[in-house]
């Protein structure tokens, strides 16, 4: 400015008074455990352990076990948990789905299920893999509904948490299941909250739609962060060589909120990665002790073509 002017009067009203951003890491920041297995086969098997250990601990303390899960590497990985789980127990299992794609063929499971046209849907994932091995009752498998739009099938959906049996606990105004299941996506991205979008600073909605998704079904739903957040326990399985660079990023690369979804999760009790040695080969283990090395911000470019 000219000189003998005076400089323009501040309109700050301090740190932390201002509009706060739509994306926030949560606080205080919930511990990991990291388990690293030999490969992809080893990791299903302990991934599905960890299921049992969590199923056996519900049903012991309040009668029910409450599981959601998201992606194909979730269900693939429970393909044998028909063999590790005693018959009864089932009995006493209500599953969910965190993240759905919304397509056109039937009204949802059980009631016209046999008359569903064959899609890649997690629903259809998980009912050949482990659903259709095991006696849950088909009144507690909850599937969305299909045939209808992403908001319609989220509103639907919202409607089924918020009427579920007594014995399942709340937290402000979110069911607590017991277990959620998440597959980690290349952009860092769980059930379908996709980086940088609006659908992950959501606050008071257990279920939205999300649309115009750049991968596979244009549409689909999702738990919402704060519904995921509010469960127990969360445990991501992500293996393979492919999966390496995400998961380093992840794990290990502060990035700003919201441009990495996984970074914002924050159980209640524990948050658990289940990773083989393909997937975790970029990890600096050594360093996660080290203050002034973690966490790191040298991330690898990817490779020219």
């Amino acid at each position: 400015m000219p000189s003998g002017m005076y400089a323009p009067t501040s309109v700050s009203k301090g740190s932390g008074t201002g509009e706060r951003h739509m994306f926030q890491y949560q606080d205080p920041v919930t511990d990991a455990d990291v388990v690293i297995f030999e490969d992809s086969l080893s990791a299903g098997k302990g991934f599905s352990r960890f299921v049992v250990e969590a199923s056996v601990k519900a049903i012991r303390e309040r009668g029910i076990f409450t599981f959601a899960l998201a992606g194909p590497e979730t269900s693939l990985a429970l393909a044998n948990i028909a063999s590790m789980v005693h018959a009864e127990d089932f009995k006493h299992w209500h599953v969910f789905f965190a993240s759905e794609k919304c397509s056109s063929s039937c009204l949802g499971y059980p009631e016209t299920a046999d008359n569903c046209i064959p899609e890649e849907t997690n629903f259809t994932l998980a009912k050949e893999a482990f659903l259709s091995k095991v006696s849950i009752p088909a009144n507690q498998v909850y599937a969305p509904l299909e045939g209808a739009s992403a908001d319609k099938t989220a509103f639907d959906y919202e409607t089924k948490l918020r009427y579920l049996p007594s014995k399942v606990p709340r937290v402000g105004n979110f069911p607590q299941l017991d277990l959620i299941v998440l597959d980690l996506e290349k952009d860092g991205s769980v059930a379908s909250l996709l980086p940088n979008r609006k659908e992950v600073a959501v606050k008071d909605s257990c279920v939205v739609g999300v649309s115009r998704v750049p991968r596979g079904a244009s549409e689909r739903i999702s738990f919402t962060m704060p519904l995921i957040n509010t469960a127990c326990q969360v445990a991501i399985i992500a293996c393979g060589e492919e999966k390496a660079s995400i998961v380093g990023r992840v794990l290990e690369c502060q990035a700003l909120p919201g441009a990495l979804p996984a970074q914002l999760l924050a159980p209640t009790e524990k948050l658990v990665w289940v990773l083989d040695k393909q997937s975790s080969k970029e990890l600096e283990v050594s360093t996660w002790e080290d203050w002034k090395m973690w966490p790191r911000s040298n991330v690898p470019k990817p490779a020219k073509k």
